[in-house]
């Protein structure tokens, strides 16, 4: 019995896997062999091995695909940000060069500073440190003040909106999320905002800085994008194609399986006689009925 249970359980994973995938169950050919009750045992093992492989192979490749695709709109947002910090850096520079005829180079963090810190002396100005990456749409008010009251508002918050739905990694569902950077200053900030961006479940990437190394990280990015995108479609057609066979099949197994098992049920109802080497079964009947029960017993 327990046997037979283990084979049901199978073969209900696989019409959960079947209806995940839209796959309906198809009528058996009358000319397919049906199989032992042993030889279905073993068939129905091999097949929830390879089934659930594939699926744990499907998961993580899937992950690394919507990581990957996160990466990617962290750099082209998180570009544009620093885009247009270096052109407010260029044309400030050239402000103070027309009017005081200096030298003097301009830090590119600059523009990324409130105007109060803009003005301060450049000797006294310390290179900031940021994180980039994405949070959902929902949590983002909360985000931003948890940080300026971590940091006592010493950071520069900058976010974009994600135009689409995005498939978060974790949770494997589509989500809005913007993307955001956090500029701060100094190791201890740092480490305020890396635990602030744990527990509010933003994912978090690194940036480069130069501009020639961030269009090399797209483009590496977009390949893998397609790499991935051909294995993922690849094992979902191999996970069809083996759902499609086993549809077929399912519902003779399923019949076969709940017969075996309702005929072990009623043989472990029956009690052993040793001296005679049989079964024997104790049961009520109507007295209208002795005489079939007894033909029945004869023959």
């Amino acid at each position: 019995v327990k046997r037979c249970g283990e084979m049901a359980r199978k073969l209900r994973f696989f019409k959960d896997q079947m209806t995940k995938a839209s796959i309906s169950v198809a009528v058996r050919s009358a000319a397919q062999k049906d199989l032992e009750l042993d030889e279905l045992e073993v068939k129905l093992v091999e097949l929830e091995t390879e089934l659930l492989e594939i699926n744990s192979s499907s998961d993580k490749l899937l992950r690394s695909y919507s990581e990957l695709v996160e990466f990617q709109l962290v750099l082209k947002k998180a570009g544009v940000f620093f885009s247009s910090a270096r052109s407010t850096a260029s044309a400030y520079q050239r402000e103070l060069e027309d009017v005081s005829s200096s030298s003097r180079d301009i830090p590119m963090d600059i523009p990324l500073l409130l105007e109060q810190e803009m003005q301060t002396d450049p000797s006294k100005q310390t290179r900031l440190g940021f994180i980039t990456g994405l949070i959902a749409k929902t949590k983002v008010a909360a985000f931003e003040r948890i940080l300026f009251r971590a940091t006592r508002g010493n950071l520069f918050f900058k976010q974009a909106l994600v135009e689409e739905p995005v498939l978060d990694p974790a949770t494997n569902e589509k989500v809005e999320k913007l993307v955001f950077v956090v500029f701060f200053s100094g190791e201890r900030a740092r480490m305020k905002v890396m635990k602030i961006c744990e527990a509010f479940g933003a994912n978090k990437y690194p940036f480069p800085e130069e501009v020639g190394h961030q269009a090399q990280m797209i483009d590496e990015v977009s390949t893998r994008l397609a790499e991935l995108k051909a294995t993922i479609d690849a094992g979902s057609r191999h996970r069809d194609s083996m759902l499609s066979m086993i549809s077929y099949q399912i519902e003779p197994w399923s019949l076969m399986v709940r017969k075996q098992k309702a005929v072990y049920h009623i043989l472990n109802m029956l009690n052993i006689d040793v001296t005679r080497k049989c079964l024997v079964a104790e049961g009520w009947c109507p007295v209208s009925a002795k005489l079939q029960v007894v033909f029945l017993r004869l023959e």
